[in-house]
């Protein structure tokens, strides 16, 4: 089923808004797909036929052992349209051994215009065969003129049938005239047994114009648990041009997962371009007290030291102002809840942006859902552990630390710091005050920090937001005004590992702070006060300096990766090459490749601070420029800030 989304998903790039309308965004971009698809099937034909090169390939197909090299063959032979080609993948096609192989060569009889081979495929679909492979058959022959793939299709896909086959007649009818494909998915969202295929179907039929069927699957679906699920809603309400639609995908802007805010961002973005290009302006956005800007603001209200008071004071007890949910699988987030709270968290989103697991009297009782509330709903900063190791210096007093695997699940919230290690207190199965964080095993602990140094969104993304006044895409580094330090610090307890505090303004000392063991230093683009009741023990090495404020900006935390995959080297100053975008990344090397397999460009950079590199110009190493509608593989190591190194591989098309 995900594979299927996906095609759909990437389809999704060339199709917009349909509404019930002469013309619609969806129609435009539909005729400008199949413009595009005619074009390359013309830019073929005018290649001239190297009959050397297709002997070579065919050579390499019929003996080499290696899958990847036989699909590279396959797929360069394609590339000419002259009899050679269309006869060795009609062979292919009719006779390989290899199902796969058969599939691919299936589709390049498209792209080699090989309508002498009908007769041949109409004679292999009288044959016995697996029915997925007689509706792939009837696809080719209507993409080659021949109206009988229609039947082929009605006898295979209007039945019931298993999801490999309803994935190939799903492909099948995409594209397709309105005439056929709107019964088609029609019949398959009323068959289907899967939430996504339901989703699926309903995007097609909006994309078709049947958004009267679409509209209650969308709302149907719109909160489904499944974030793939969700994520074909936000591409389907893109396609349906009303102001119900607008407004749920305003919604979908708060959604636990951030693809699917993403399209929902894509698809409020595609409808506000079709409105103006109607002459029409975008229903005004209202603002969302769930949306995930809303709620990172509201973090930056979040008073630590009133949760650790509630904390301490009902570590050992229980507030009767709240359920006791210790008879329903334990108390534990319940307690946490009310820490949060106390704190002024608000907790009513849920696990869902929706407010999914949030009980009646307010709180989350479910470990699992307040992970997801925390991480995915609010957004704050956290680090996943598994082991026992050194705990991670983001979480302070007034932080929570929960662990969650198959057999392990408990809620705790830091309170303080003793001998170099948190503190908290949880309600368990006996209510808990000052535990330390050796005296649970190896699950996979969450540690989170609620605090002014969770990155805004706009720090967060790979994308160029125009409307919000950026000049470009956000790549790493620092980006005003998202300095690390905050304008004042004031301390009344030291951070457990952490020996290094930054503020823009002032740093500021209260109560008691006693250093100890190791080295300490305060940095400050203002002022430092160090009130009564500092101490440095000896042997501890201190240090305080006035620093300038560009010594203070923040650091990569999150990674992010942007890759075009289009360039235009015509020489008019605007996409002439391919400028990749890293967010937390410091270096990336790898290979492009042409159709031929052929090295084009090595690349080994550096990545820069503002994450945004210049890697290829089209050109050959050679530095003859490739021609046009080229299109090449790249395959790159990324190493992010963390040291983990990250495997990319996609295409680059050369357009002039």
């Amino acid at each position: 089923m995900k594979r299927v989304l996906l095609i759909i998903v990437l389809s999704s790039v060339y199709v917009g808004l349909c509404a019930q309308k002469t013309e619609t965004l969806g129609q435009q971009a539909l005729e400008s797909f199949l413009e595009t698809k005619t074009e390359f099937q013309q830019e073929r034909k005018q290649r001239v036929c190297n009959d050397t090169l297709i002997a070579g390939q065919e050579e390499i197909y019929l003996h080499s052992p290696d899958w990847e090299e036989k699909w590279w063959a396959l797929k360069r032979i394609a590339g000419y349209v002259c009899p050679e080609s269309q006869e060795f993948l009609t062979r292919v096609a009719l006779q390989d051994s290899s199902m796969e192989f058969r599939k691919l060569a299936l589709q390049y009889l498209v792209w080699v215009d090989a309508r002498q081979s009908v007769p041949l495929l109409r004679e292999r679909a009288k044959e016995s065969l697996r029915p997925s492979e007689r509706v792939r058959l009837g696809r080719v022959l209507i993409d080659l003129g021949d109206t009988t793939g229609y039947r082929l299709l009605e006898e295979e896909c209007y039945q019931d049938a298993d999801d490999a086959l309803c994935e190939d007649c799903f492909n099948a009818y995409y594209l397709m005239p309105p005439k056929y494909a709107v019964p088609f998915y029609r019949y398959a969202l009323r068959t289907v047994k899967t939430d996504g295929w339901k989703v699926a179907c309903a995007r097609q039929l909006a994309m078709m114009g049947d958004c009267k069927t679409a509209m209650p699957v969308f709302k149907q679906y719109i909160g489904h648990e499944d974030a793939d699920v969700r994520g074909g809603v936000a591409f389907g309400l893109g396609l349906v041009e009303s102001k119900e639609s607008f407004r749920m995908l305003e919604n979908m802007l708060a959604d636990t997962s951030f693809p699917v805010r993403d399209n929902a961002q894509q698809s409020i973005r595609s409808m506000e371009q079709f409105r103006q290009s109607k002459g029409k302006r975008l229903w005004k956005r209202k603002a969302s007290s769930a949306s995930p800007t809303a709620m990172k603001s509201g973090a930056n209200a979040y008073n630590p030291a009133a949760a650790v008071a509630y904390a301490e004071k009902w570590c050992d007890s229980y507030n009767p102002e709240y359920v006791n949910y210790s008879a329903q699988g334990g108390d534990c987030a319940a307690f946490l809840s009310q820490c949060l709270r106390a704190g002024g968290l608000d907790l009513s989103a849920g696990a869902d942006g929706y407010g999914l697991g949030v009980q009646r009297d307010k709180v989350i009782a479910n470990v699992e859902l307040m992970i997801r509330h925390l991480a995915d709903v609010q957004g704050f900063e956290h680090v996943i552990m598994s082991n026992r190791g050194p705990e991670p210096a983001l979480t302070v007093p007034g932080d929570p630390t929960l662990f969650f695997d198959a057999s392990n699940r408990h809620s705790l919230i830091c309170v303080g710091e003793e001998e170099g290690h948190n503190l908290y207190d949880c309600h368990s199965a006996t209510r808990t005050c000052h535990l330390s964080m050796d005296k649970w095993n190896q699950a996979v602990t969450y540690y989170f920090h609620i605090g002014e140094d969770d990155y805004p969104e706009h720090c967060t993304n790979c994308t160029h937001d125009a409307a919000l006044g950026e000049e470009d895409i956000d790549c790493g580094g620092p980006c005003n005004p998202c300095e690390d330090a905050p304008e004042t610090r004031t301390l009344s307890f030291l951070l457990p590992g952490k020996r290094e505090y930054k503020a823009q303004q002032l740093i500021q000392t209260r109560n008691n702070i006693r250093m100890k063991r190791g080295h300490y230093e305060f940095m400050s683009g203002g002022e430092i006060v160090l009130n009564p009741g500092f101490s440095v023990e000896e042997g501890v090495t201190f240090s305080a300096s006035i620093e300038p404020k560009t010594n203070l900006t923040r650091q990569f935390r999150h990674v992010c990766m942007d890759f075009p995959d289009v360039i235009t080297p015509n020489g008019d100053g605007w996409n002439d090459t391919w400028m990749p975008g890293f967010v937390g990344c410091t270096h990336v090397k790898g290979l492009i490749r042409d159709l031929d397999n052929k090295n084009v460009c090595v690349i080994d950079e550096d990545i820069t601070q503002d994450g945004v590199l210049s890697l290829w110009d089209g050109r050959r190493s050679g530095g003859d420029l490739l021609p046009n509608r080229s299109v090449c593989g790249f395959w790159l190591e990324v190493t992010d800030f963390k040291g983990e190194v990250h495997d990319v591989s996609g295409e680059i098309s050369v357009l002039y």
